[in-house]
């Protein structure tokens, strides 16, 4: 194992301890003294991290390798990734299936006629730059578009 290698957490407690998805990968940042600072991106807001200091009989090394560049890319200003890094992951108030109201009147909705009080459901709760997206089926004008839309996540409230 070294700096760039892809990891899992192999060690369940240690992964529900750091709140680690047991699907989720991390890059190794730095190792020392049996441990590895490791690199864990959030699977539902693109772009968020954390970093967290994994003991190294916890982690298991993966066959796949960072392509060079964004390795290259990543290493490059390692104080600057260390200081963007997140205490935890960011949790969302919405998920798939979710009944939801827009909240705001604007135009990059009312163009596709979405407005005000418009109901829909969350068909993607991943979040990409401070959007998720939503399915509209209120009101009718809305389904004479293809009335599923990138909505920013402070514009909606569950109903």
């Amino acid at each position: 194992m070294k700096k760039g290698s892809l990891v899992i957490i192999a060690n369940e407690k240690t992964r529900k301890t750091l709140g680690i998805d047991k699907e989720a990968r991390g890059v190794v940042l730095k190792i020392r003294s049996g441990k590895a600072d490791v690199l864990f991106f959030n699977p539902k807001i693109v772009g968020e991290y954390i970093i967290k200091e994994v003991v190294l009989c916890d982690l298991s090394l993966e066959n796949e390798a960072l392509p060079k560049e964004i390795e290259q890319d990543l290493f490059s200003d390692i104080e600057s990734v260390y200081q963007k890094a997140k205490g935890g992951f960011t949790s969302l108030s919405f998920k798939n299936g979710d009944r939801v109201q827009l909240v705001v009147e604007e135009k990059r909705y009312a163009e596709f006629g979405i407005h005000k009080n418009a109901i829909g459901c969350v068909v993607d709760d991943t979040v990409v730059q401070g959007k998720i997206e939503v399915d509209f089926y209120e009101p009718e004008e809305a389904a004479a578009y293809d009335s599923a839309m990138a909505i920013k996540i402070e514009d909606l409230k569950i109903i």
